[in-house]
């Protein structure tokens, strides 16, 4: 009977064994899936949240440099014109920036304040000027002084077409060899140039000057001027008399002054006599700057003297120009 009982025993333990063993060789292992076939799902949180960003960033101009203004002494025979076409400005900037000055009369050894220029030209060397009203101008004649330097006049004929102002030319002494021995700016006496009118310009050329020399002069200014400008008053020159003395060398001219406009009061006035020899060239020229009270009811007497720098004075003409 024992050996009944351990014998089913182990038959029991052998049907157990081979029943795991079937299920574990029925139970195949599933592929495992290749990354290629691998379906990714995006996960999303739950409220989106929004990135700071980066302000935009304002650049900041650099400041520009400004320019250190100049400055100018003005010297004899210099006028507005002139100073301006030299520097490369208006005469309306050197005005802003000289607040009282009188632009017509200007004193000899006052210093002006040149502002920049606010065009660059091209060329450092060439100045940027308004195209001037093509005048003509006749060759320069100069005169030596004692002290080796000398004055040149260049008669300069006004528009027939309409009347300027700051009429100026750029006169040369040209040497043998073709060098510049020197340079100037020529300008009329005064600011007004009258349509059709002929005045000389006149510039005074600095020692040491080798001799000989050629003088050539070229156009700088000349500006149109609008006949009702109220800068300007017309005024006229009367009773002009001429006294010379006993050489000709020296002529005392007086005259008067008037007023076109009769309901005009001038508190300017220039006046510029010249002097011409035989052949009608000018060899002698001056200006007289007055204030007072002038009006066409009343005319204002003038009393001047010219004088030759080469050669007998044989005729003389003169010129006024008044301002309110």
């Amino acid at each position: 009977m024992k050996k009944t009982a351990i014998t089913l025993l182990f038959l029991l333990i052998c049907l157990f064994l081979v029943n795991c063993a079937s299920v574990t060789n029925s139970a195949t292992p599933s592929p495992t899936p290749s990354p290629q076939n691998r379906q990714l799902t995006p996960y999303w949180t739950r409220t989106p949240t929004n990135l700071p960003t980066a302000p935009l960033l304002s650049p900041t101009p650099l400041p520009s440099l400004t320019p250190t203004p100049r400055t100018h002494t003005v010297q004899a025979g210099e006028d507005l014109g002139g100073i301006a076409y030299r520097y490369g400005v208006t005469v309306s900037a050197i005005l802003e920036a000289n607040p009282g000055i009188d632009p017509y009369l200007l004193s000899v050894g006052s210093v002006l304040i040149i502002p920049p220029s606010i065009e660059k030209p091209s060329d450092p060397t060439q100045l940027q000027q308004p195209t001037p009203i093509p005048i003509q101008l006749d060759p320069p004649v100069c005169h030596l002084t004692g002290e080796g330097g000398a004055w040149c006049f260049i008669l300069a004929h006004g528009s027939p077409d309409s009347d300027l102002e700051n009429v100026s030319a750029r006169l040369r002494a040209t040497g043998q060899d073709g060098t510049i021995q020197n340079e100037a700016v020529a300008t009329a006496p005064l600011n007004r140039f009258s349509k059709g009118e002929i005045m000389p310009l006149a510039v005074y050329l600095a020692p040491p000057l080798s001799q000989p020399f050629q003088a050539s002069a070229e156009l700088l200014t000349a500006l149109p001027l609008k006949a009702d400008d109220t800068r300007y008053l017309p005024v006229r020159v009367e009773n002009l008399r001429i006294q010379p003395a006993a050489d000709h060398l020296s002529v005392q001219v007086n005259g008067e002054l008037w007023l076109a406009n009769g309901d005009a009061v001038a508190q300017a006035i220039w006046i510029a006599v010249a002097g011409y020899d035989k052949h009608g060239q000018p060899v002698g020229l001056r200006r007289l700057e007055t204030r007072g009270v002038l009006s066409a009811s009343q005319g204002q007497p003038f009393s001047l003297w010219v004088y030759s720098l080469a050669g007998e004075i044989v005729e003389v003409k003169a010129w006024a120009e008044a301002r309110p």
